[in-house]
């Protein structure tokens, strides 16, 4: 049996209707991506034979997986699809004997040598962390990381991140080697828990290409940046005339205080529909640092500023803007350009570093749903969850500008970490 994309934790503390939660999140999932564990380690055996039972309708009802943790009996009572075991529990050999051939049967680990000993004994996969930092598992010392899951995950069994997944890390799990992420809050807590499951699993990567800013015409084919192949139609449309009516881009520099002698750095600058106005908004005694990573636009964004003398062109990658390490901004600007990071709280992270005493950054993307104009809604980021990237790297929301007819603006600064 496959390990699914997605272990959904549950927790009756957090919500007490646990079954009511698990079918507003599996609602619309293709079969087979989630798993929902029972974990009620306080609940008596006969309640947790009763939870178990109303799960196992909601996950077969919608083609899902339903994991009961440490309780083999519970799980062979109720016709669970597996059973998760503690690092020094039963044999997973000996579980699945018990269960059947066909169930699946995970391990908690929390090192190389506990998932060496997991694939041994016969686990189909196993949890390992925590990845992150997380209140729930501070008392089991600091988080393994990123290296080490990678490690791990190099010994050929299919592994769960687990501890600090959200919305946001998630994909930096499965970058590291993760077949999948287990989560408690980020799907608990979700105002979305349907769309919440979904970016867990790995569903709206679509929108995590490569490439420059990505304001409007996606349509076409796309080359390995993300960007269409025809170059030239693509440089017409972000530089297009028209497209002042809706971005507003000098109203967008005047609200967010853009004046001489700023450093401003842009991110996924394109072909520099923006660093042309930063750069005389900044004027002579300021400075504009534009990022780019496609190198055929990269072409174009250096052919554009070229005649302007205050701005640095900069070739950044999708995981890094590769700036200078001594360089500080006034203000760090991203237009229509996040949803291309594979990890975006860590790349708001090595962008927070280069903030100024007094800095900001500054986040401009499209409203979920169809527009006239912009990327396709599964290409968007939600408000929501841009934040929570964001206070994943240390930053918070200072402000807001609403004016845009197609767009929010968020204005963010360092919070106390």
């Amino acid at each position: 049996m496959q390990t699914p994309a997605v272990h959904l934790i549950g927790d009756s503390a957090l919500v007490p209707d646990l079954a009511r939660a698990a079918d507003r999140a599996l609602a619309g999932l293709p079969p087979g991506t989630a798993a929902v564990h029972l974990r009620e380690k306080a609940l008596a055996g006969g309640g947790q034979v009763r939870l178990a039972s109303a799960l196992r309708e909601v996950t077969r009802a919608h083609g899902q997986l339903l994991l009961v943790n440490d309780r083999l009996d519970v799980a062979a009572l109720t016709g669970a699809d597996g059973v998760h075991l503690p690092s020094a529990g039963v044999p997973p050999r000996d579980a699945r004997s018990l269960l059947g051939a066909g169930a699946l049967v995970g391990v908690s680990c929390h090192s190389v040598d506990d998932v060496r000993r997991a694939r041994a004994g016969g686990a189909d996969y196993a949890t390992f962390g925590p990845v992150f930092d997380t209140p729930s598992k501070r008392a089991y010392g600091a988080p393994v990381g990123l290296a080490a899951l990678a490690e791990a995950a190099r010994l050929g069994l299919p592994l769960v991140a687990l501890g600090g997944i959200d919305l946001s890390t998630a994909a930096s799990a499965r970058a590291a080697g993760a077949s999948g992420v287990a989560a408690i809050r980020a799907w608990l807590a979700a105002e979305d828990p349907a769309g919440a499951v979904r970016v867990l699993a790995g569903l709206g990567q679509g929108r995590r290409g490569h490439g420059g800013e990505m304001g409007h015409g996606h349509e076409g084919h796309r080359g390995r940046h993300g960007n269409p192949e025809d170059v030239d139609a693509y440089v017409a449309k972000m530089l297009d005339p028209d497209r002042d009516g809706w971005q507003r881009p000098d109203a967008l520099l005047a609200a967010l205080g853009v004046r001489p002698g700023l450093r401003v750095c842009e991110i996924g600058a394109g072909p520099g529909y923006f660093t042309a106005r930063l750069s005389r908004a900044v004027g002579p005694s300021g400075r504009v640092t534009a990022v780019e990573v496609a190198p055929e636009i990269l072409a174009r964004l250096r052919e554009h500023v070229e005649p302007l003398g205050n701005v640095e062109v900069a070739h950044g990658d999708d995981g890094d803007p590769r700036l200078d390490p001594a360089a500080r901004f006034d203000l760090v600007l991203i237009v229509n350009t996040f949803h291309h990071f594979p990890d975006g709280a860590g790349y708001l992270t090595r962008l927070r570093e280069h903030l100024a005493l007094g800095g900001r950054l500054v986040n401009v993307d499209f409203h979920p749903g169809e527009l006239p104009v912009g990327p396709p809604p599964e290409h968007k980021v939600p408000k929501e969850e841009f934040v929570a990237a964001a206070r994943s790297a240390g930053l918070e929301v200072v402000g807001e500008e609403t004016f845009l007819p197609h767009q929010y603006v968020l204005v963010l600064a360092p919070g106390r970490r």
